[in-house]
């Protein structure tokens, strides 16, 4: 199922977790320990979480009728 055919509770469902994802990420980028390895793979995740972040409020915004947020799609 696409982003654009789900309704307002599985947008929000999916945006709770991507939101989770994103800080769990962040978490291991500031993470003392990890090598530089782990930590791009942690910062890689936590961009495209915040891509679908922002790709999944986008369509919650549609389908209120909101206009659309020019800036909304920054990643970083």
């Amino acid at each position: 199922m696409g982003i654009e055919t789900k309704s307002i509770g599985e947008l929000i469902d999916a945006l709770i977790t991507a939101d989770i994802g994103c800080w769990m990420a962040q978490d291991q980028v500031m993470k003392l320990g990890n090598g530089d390895v782990e930590c791009a793979k942690a910062a890689r995740r936590s961009q495209e979480l915040n891509k679908r972040r922002r790709q999944l409020i986008s369509s919650i915004d549609r389908q209120l009728g909101a206009s659309p947020d020019p800036t909304s799609e920054k990643t970083y």
